[in-house]
């Protein structure tokens, strides 16, 4: 240490030899974020970054007041200007392990070129900068006296580097091969012949332009966009996990569709994904909007806990937002402090709040969608519900002026107006016996007992006592009522205990989970109260109430449950021991069926709802259960009460005015026509928030039910500052993300769209615009068009159209081998990108050449070829994808984006061509090169059917000359004409398949028996076949897969 320090006193530029070689290569400015913070974020932050709890010696890097902080012994971690006094300088120098830093040990070892930054950075005054994504972009000034002509901004910029470089632009694409990569870039599919011919012969300057406009104008341009975000928003047609059943979600896609086509602008279109339900007055599209929240995965596993997996899906909202919109690693800061960036874990629990309070299952469906959800209503079906429920509101105010009169009535068992009713179904508890290898309760053969229950004492004669989780009694002599039924339970119950979280049920015929538990049920909560539910979905297509008061324990007590058919929790109500008591109402939307699809027997001492957490098996004792097929009158709840403990008497009295009994006939008839109506409508998973904020908590290590310290929602305090204010919603939310001064909003979308068209960002790590990130290439030219994209009213369509109008996008790929050599991962733009096309745009150019392609836009998702067997060895419990069913008309021809997408089998040729897998955001794809991609091309149902085609359609359109029928089929699939050389190659390949098709009928017909078309028996069979070959080679060059 001695040594270093007489370095120091000595002469400042007297330095290890093995640093001061680099340190004279050194440029003659060190800029922070560009040259010193990357070194501190790979080698320092680990022990002296934003992680707290990882942090040692409270020593801080990633703020200024850490960097200059001064030691016990007077020194400074880096002092401006002075080596001697920067304690880090010397431990990065020392050849002491025990004061080596970083120590050897956690294998992070500077090396000289880092090490010299660091020293000549302290010469220059050890300047600190705010990291350059957390500073709002600002317009930088364009750069001038450039040696090349430019288009537009963006040339100026990247010429300015390139010249800087000392290199030169490439010379521009020829027409033919820009024709084409614009019109994949913009499109996804290849030009058309007669578009080809028409930019080709037109002379026009603006020919160029004119062409861009029509196709960003495009509904190709759409999808193709479209295709683009359903990675981002992470969209399948299946849940996920290990049931993977089946999930609409495709009007959403459909929604992305039309916004793009319409050039929404980027911040309504991403605010109303976020938040649509939110804005004032939204409208129904507006909230489809929000179904981008709950693209992620859902399960539906048994043995699964609900809490667990529902803060699992608030969580992947949280980290989609912070993946998508602010490009930041906001995953790394659940557990703990984030540790490389100023983000720490109460920041990411604030966020999280967000996106934590719309009522929904951990634990869903095996199938179909859950709530919240959205009615797929159209205009004329609105109008329709609009006009029933018109006259409902009508008939229920006559409704309740009738009721009003029958409170009046102090004698109702002597009036006219009643008449005695009994109910349809009673059970006094008396005897169980045994019938046919069954037990049978009171006599009844349709309702029988479970092998070990038994009769004890009760409120009159004798009762059913529950002591055992399996004690249960099954009821299948009552058909299930509707939700426009009237009905009423009268029951009494006896408890000497309640279990903590767990409820339990008195009767009900709730179904099980993959019906989302459908049905009606009456209960105990798990601190006295007495709950009753009508259930067409959980968790948001039910009534719910609860009474305030509480059943005492070791007591027998009265419950009545009435219900009036009109489908509101306000005609729900439950009475105990003859009274009225306060009720609160938890949950008021019904409007679906709620009749089981599966079991539809009525159930005593056990819910099917174990599922959810509620256990819902009841403990005590039951007696006196009577069900009427009307609603009680509230006058007579205290003599159905009286009754029931004193007498053998069971009946009720029902109104029976005849006006009474019209209108209620009516008003049943009109909200069953209403459910008709509403009960077979599409529904999709939206946002909804819920009247009460949940609250959120800090969750230690991540885990569910961790609790820490409670948190509000709030952004990210390091990017929040000198921003305003917004609702504490996801509409504030969306505000704060497109306010101004954000500095990464426009910043993160530009880069993304740069990725779009050139095939890789100005920052290339896509999802990481932190510390850890890649640094911009072009820093000026990624804030220039952040700008120019706010102030353009974020107009996506100019942004994409300023790049594909730059010079720099129009010139040609190809390279020589210095420059390849200097740039080898094209960051300085000297050349047009090249790379291979995703898996969409590959089958859509074999579909498009080959003239199967159809191209309706939007609708269900489409199921082209694939092997056997995958879906139903990775599946089990869901029906409706177990097994793999194809589309066989023209569904299976559609567009590549509409291929059905199930999580845990994807596409296996999409998988095989990289296409990513759809649980996260996904903001890039990667790019393999593997012999599978190639047997795929050769062999796969779908190329070798689409170069079937593409033969006939080259037979068919080159007329009767080999060489013009070749030349067809490259401008199909490549674009262009063939060379000479390459049709004698194509050729000679025709004539060798010709002849061996001929003398082989049955091998031709083979090979065009692949795929479902069927050409016409035009041609003779040996030459469709030979014909095959070529196209089927012209879809393995890789010109044909291959961006030039």
């Amino acid at each position: 240490m001695t040594f270093v320090f007489l370095i120091f006193v000595g002469c400042k530029k007297n330095i290890p030899e093995y640093v001061d070689i680099p340190y004279r290569e050194l440029p003659n400015n060190i800029d922070f974020n560009i040259d010193v913070k990357p070194i501190l974020s790979d080698k320092c932050y680990s022990c002296h970054g934003p992680d707290k709890n990882a942090r040692e010696a409270d020593l801080r890097f990633d703020l200024p007041e850490g960097l200059y902080k001064k030691s016990s012994n007077g020194n400074f971690a880096f002092k401006p200007g002075s080596l001697s006094k920067s304690e880090s300088i010397k431990r990065i120098l020392s050849k002491d392990p025990n004061l080596l830093m970083p120590p050897p040990e956690a294998h992070l070892e500077l090396n000289p070129r880092e090490k010299a930054i660091l020293i000549k950075w302290v010469e220059q005054g050890a300047e600190w900068k705010k990291h350059w994504a957390f500073i709002p972009p600002k317009l930088p000034e364009l750069p001038d006296s450039l040696p090349w002509e430019v288009s537009n901004e963006i040339d100026q910029f990247i010429y300015a580097k390139l010249q800087e470089k000392k290199i030169k632009p490439n010379k521009p694409a020829n027409k033919q091969q820009l024709l084409r990569r614009l019109s994949l870039d913009l499109r996804g599919i290849p030009p058309t012949i007669e578009e080809i011919n028409s930019f080709l012969n037109d002379t026009n300057p603006n020919a160029y332009e004119k062409l861009v406009d029509t196709m960003l104008n495009s509904i190709d341009h759409a999808e193709r966009l479209t295709l683009e975000w359903l990675d981002v928003a992470r969209y399948s047609d299946s849940h996920g996990y290990h049931a993977d059943g089946a999930r609409m979600m495709w009007q959403w896609r459909d929604w992305v569709i039309d916004a793009f086509y319409n050039n929404k602008p980027y911040n309504e279109f991403v605010t109303e994904q976020l938040a649509g339900d939110l804005v004032p007055n939204a409208t129904k599209r507006q909230k489809l909007a929000t179904a981008f929240n709950r693209n992620h995965p859902t399960t539906a596993e048994g043995g699964a806990i609900d809490e667990e997996f529902r803060v699992d899906y608030v969580t992947n909202r949280t980290n989609t937002f912070g993946t998508a919109f602010l490009g930041l690693t906001m995953e790394c800061a659940k557990c703990h402090d984030h540790k490389f960036d100023p983000i720490t874990q109460k920041d990411y629990f604030q966020l999280f709040a967000y996106f934590n309070n719309i009522k929904e299952l951990g634990m869903t469906s095996n199938d179909g969608n859950s709530g919240p959800l959205l009615l797929l209503t159209d205009d004329k079906l609105d109008s329709i519900t609009d006009g029933i429920q018109y006259k409902i509101d009508s008939l229920e105010i006559l409704e309740k002026e009738f009721k009003k009169s029958f409170l009046s009535e102090s004698d109702f068992k002597n009036s006219e107006r009643f008449k005695k009713a009994k109910p349809v179904l009673h059970h006094s508890f008396e005897s169980i016996s045994s019938n046919k290898k069954k037990k049978i309760l009171d006599g009844n053969n349709k309702t029988t007992v479970s092998s070990k229950l038994t009769l004890d004492t009760g409120i009159k004669g004798k009762s059913a006592i529950f002591d055992n989780q399996y004690d249960q009694i099954n009821i299948t002599s009552l058909a299930p009522f509707q939700i426009a039924d009237a009905f009423s339970v009268s029951v009494w119950v006896y408890i000497d205990k309640l279990i903590p979280t767990k409820t339990m049920t008195v009767i009900g015929n709730s179904s099980v989970k993959h019906e989302l538990y459908r049905g009606w049920d009456l209960y105990i909560e798990s601190n006295g109260q007495v709950s009753s539910r009508l259930i067409s979905a959980l968790p948001n297509n039910y009534i719910h109430i609860k009474t305030k008061d509480t059943i005492p324990l070791n007591k027998w007590t009265h419950i009545l449950m009435t219900y009036d058919g009109s489908k509101s929790a306000n005609g729900l109500h439950v009475y105990l021991n003859g009274k009225d008591v306060n009720q609160s109402i938890e949950y008021s939307r019904l409007y679906k069926s709620m009749i089981p699809n599966a079991k539809k027997n009525l159930v005593i001492g056990k819910s099917l709802r174990v599922q959810t957490g509620d256990n819902g098996i009841f403990q005590g004792k039951i007696d006196e259960l009577s069900i009427y097929d009307f609603e009680i009158p509230t006058k007579q709840v205290s003599y159905v009460y009286q009754q029931s403990k004193a007498s053998q008497d069971n009946f009720a009295y029902k109104p029976f005015e005849k006006n009474y009994l019209k209108l209620s006939a009516n008003l049943k008839e009109l909200r069953n026509d209403k459910l008709k109506a509403l009960d077979t409508v599409k529904e999709i998973m939206v946002m909804e928030e819920m009247p009460k904020q949940r609250q959120t908590y800090i969750l230690h290590r991540g885990e569910y039910d961790n609790y820490g310290q409670e948190v509000e929602r709030g952004t990210p305090t390091h990017i929040s500052e000198n921003i305003n204010e917004y609702s504490k919603d996801r509409l504030g939310l969306s505000q704060w993300l497109f306010d101004s001064k954000n500095p990464l909003a426009a910043r993160v979308a530009v880069n993304r769209y740069w990725q779009l068209i050139f095939g890789q960002g100005l920052v290339t790590t896509m999802n990481d615009f932190g510390n850890q990130g890649a640094l911009p290439t072009h820093a000026k030219l990624l804030d220039w068009l952040a700008i120019d994209f706010i102030e353009s009213g974020w107009d996506l369509r100019k942004l994409i159209k300023k790049m594909v109008m730059s010079n720099t996008y129009g010139q040609s790929s190809k390279t020589s081998k210095s420059l390849r050599e200097l740039d080898p991962d094209n960051l300085l733009l000297a050349r047009a990108p090249s790379y291979r096309l995703q898996a969409e745009f590959i089958r859509d150019i074999a579909l498009k050449a080959s003239g199967l392609i159809n191209t309706k836009v939007g609708g269900k998702s489409a199921k082209p070829y694939q092997p056997k067997g995958l879906w139903i060895e990775k599946g089990n419990f869901s029906k409706d994808l177990l097994y793999f069913v194809q589309d066989h008309d023209d569904k299976q021809y559609r567009k590549s984006m509409y291929t059905f997408n199930k999580r845990t089998s994807p596409p296996p040729y999409m998988e095989i061509f990289d296409m990513p897998g759809r649980e996260n955001c996904i903001v890039f794809r990667e790019k393999t090169n593997t012999p599978l991609q190639a047997l795929s091309l050769l062999n796969d149902p779908q190329f070798v059917e689409t170069a079937k085609a593409l033969a006939y359609r080259m037979k068919k359109e080159g007329g009767v000359s080999l060489k013009s029928q070749l030349e067809i089929g490259f401008l199909l699939t490549l674009s262009r004409k063939p060379s000479n050389k390459e049709l004698e190659i194509m050729s000679n390949l025709y004539s060798v398949e010709l002849s061996k098709f001929t003398e082989n009928n049955d091998k031709a017909l083979e090979y065009l028996s692949v795929g479902d078309y069927k050409i016409p028996k035009e041609y003779p069979v040996s030459e469709i076949a030979a014909m095959t070959m070529v196209a089927n080679t012209l879809f393995n060059m890789d010109e044909m897969y291959t961006k030039r």
